[in-house]
């Protein structure tokens, strides 16, 4: 009986618990993993509340070792998603609710630019993502490079989510210092612009 009264009342704590963290677990890596710690703990309060219960009425000793087993796999199978998001965070990997490739496309559409190369997108923490990249821009556009670089800010900013971003507007694939090769792309660009890309490049 004591058992069983001890088991309510750790299923009572826990589930407020539970219900005080999950309001925040969505925005925060550590609150999430505090929060399955907590289910942790409200199952093992389940589990002692069923074993005793079946011990007390059944005789069924084996059931405390039995729920054991299954609570423990319960809690591996419920952590797998923080593990996952841990793991991505560590590894600097791309986040799952970013389409990088509508977001070069939307970038591309900007009216000025002519392609973007070199791209990353990476998680530096729950809900903080960084991008960064290197934008082509027309060489014969007489556009203000300022609003192309708004612009560009713009979408990544308020369209992606995405927190911190480092754009390199150039007018000339050529007069970019690091070799990203980037020739394979260079065809998507009109010939007379590419030319007159190179042209400026090697001016004196």
């Amino acid at each position: 009986m004591t058992v069983l009264i001890v088991g309510i009342g750790g299923l009572l704590v826990n589930l407020a618990a539970v219900w005080i963290l999950h309001r925040s677990s969505e925005h925060s890596i550590n609150v999430e993993g505090a929060l399955q710690h907590v289910i942790a703990d409200l199952l093992g309060s389940v589990g002692v509340i069923i074993s005793a219960i079946l011990i007390m009425t059944l005789g069924w000793t084996i059931a405390d070792p039995i729920l054991s087993v299954v609570i423990a796999v319960l809690i591996v199978y419920n952590t797998r998603r923080l593990l996952y998001t841990v793991i991505n965070v560590l590894l600097e990997g791309t986040p799952e609710h970013i389409d990088v490739y509508k977001l070069c496309s939307d970038i591309e559409d900007v009216e000025g630019v002519t392609l973007i190369h070199d791209v990353h997108v990476w998680t530096l923490t729950s809900q903080v993502e960084a991008f960064t990249a290197h934008i082509l821009v027309e060489p014969s556009w007489q556009g203000d490079p300022a609003w192309v670089l708004e612009r560009i800010e713009d979408i990544v900013h308020k369209e992606f989510g995405i927190n911190h971003a480092t754009i390199q507007l150039e007018r000339s694939a050529s007069n970019c210092t690091e070799d990203h090769h980037v020739e394979h792309l260079m065809s998507r660009v009109r010939p007379a612009d590419w030319r007159h890309s190179h042209e400026l490049s090697h001016e004196p």
